[in-house]
């Protein structure tokens, strides 16, 4: 554990709930934590943001490996000056847009859990953003499927491309994309970026394939869909673009399963967590002593990582035993850009020791 140093309170004080993650480092966290932030002076900005500088490049393996070091401070000194005239969420996205510099996807500061989520869903096909999911409200029926035109006033592109300086500026552009994505409904974001004139208001203007815009009005109610799950979201009174999720959305609070595909006589195991890995693995065991499939398909698509020590020990190398499967034309593993630091290694494990043809896209 980190010894907890008065200057390391001084930062939960003001981000109740971020935690600054580095490559190589522990994690800093809190064993309780509020569900609203409490009031921050200047001066516990100032501390914060003097954290943010200092202690960063300690705990990083390399922390500028990427981002020369004078252009940090710089950054940080032009931030300095201004934190004064900010409104706290606009000092999440300066501080937030400054780990992102440093380049890797393992540094970041954790969205604190009183952020405004609104309830809706985008994602990302070539360059358009359509409109997937979305509590019924006026015009949503209408909308589903439609391309974002504009969040407020602000173009999409131009949205997108303030968006994408809360990533990770060295990695892949996929999950860039994707992490950029997975911002277009955080309403502190939004805010912090000077798109939406408050955290807990926004106005998506989409336009449907049959030429009509239409503007969706989400008001007051986000911070109670903070934390929702896949599960509250298929369930609980949303409009979905297509009647049913796709094979690899469902069962949602799984974090290891398989099932048996008769007509082309595959297992398919859906791999999105480490958790429990020893016990949820089983189910890979179970299914190949059970149906003796022909193919095998390892789903990494939604895993963002974990141990991947565990993922060779429970996964990679039984499956590496298994002669049957075990040779070319019936493994296959599929990655995207979700596919992330112990899934992206792991993935590399299957195409390097075992006969494994990695299928998807470009991975995380």
């Amino acid at each position: 554990m980190i010894p907890c140093r008065p200057i390391l309170l001084s930062v939960f004080k003001a981000f109740p709930l971020y935690s600054l993650f580095c490559a190589c480092i522990p994690t800093l966290q809190l064993s309780a934590q509020p569900t609203t932030a409490p009031p921050v002076s200047n001066e516990q900005w100032h501390e914060d943001l003097n954290f943010l500088a200092t202690e960063l490049p300690k705990r990083h393996a390399n922390a500028f490996h990427f981002l020369p070091k004078a252009v940090f401070v710089q950054e940080v000194s032009r931030l300095d000056r201004r934190l004064d005239d900010l409104n706290r969420d606009e000092t999440f996205v300066g501080m937030d847009r400054i780990e992102n510099s440093i380049g890797d996807g393992h540094t970041y500061i954790r969205v604190p859990a009183d952020a405004s989520i609104f309830p809706v869903h985008f994602e990302r096909f070539g360059k358009d953003y359509r409109l997937i999911s979305t509590r019924d409200i006026p015009g949503a029926r209408d909308a589903l499927g439609g391309r974002l035109l504009k969040i407020d006033d602000t173009q999409v592109n131009r949205a997108q491309e303030l968006l994408l300086t809360l990533t990770p500026a060295d990695e892949t552009q996929a999950l860039r994309d994707v992490r950029a994505t997975a911002l277009l409904d955080d309403g502190m974001v939004l805010h912090g970026l000077g798109i939406t004139p408050d955290r807990d208001t926004v106005r998506y203007v989409v336009l449907t394939d049959a030429g009509n815009e239409v503007t969706l009005e989400y008001h007051g109610e986000a911070n109670q869909f903070r934390g929702a799950s896949i599960t509250d979201i298929l369930e609980t009174g949303w409009l979905h673009a297509v009647s049913h999720p796709a094979f690899y959305l469902q069962q949602p609070a799984q974090d290891f399963w398989c099932t048996y595909l008769p007509a082309p006589q595959t297992g398919y195991c859906n791999f999105r967590s480490y958790k429990d890995l020893k016990h949820t693995a089983r189910a890979l065991t179970d299914l190949m002593q059970r149906e003796h499939p022909d193919n095998l398909v390892i789903d990494l698509r939604l895993n963002a990582g974990g141990d991947f020590e565990q993922g060779l020990k429970y996964v990679v190398n039984p499956i590496r035993r298994m002669s049957k499967i075990n040779r070319s034309g019936h493994l296959f593993v599929l990655i995207g850009p979700r596919t992330f630091s112990a899934a992206m290694a792991n993935a590399a494990h299957f195409r390097k020791r075992t006969k494994a043809i990695l299928v998807g896209q470009s991975i995380g």
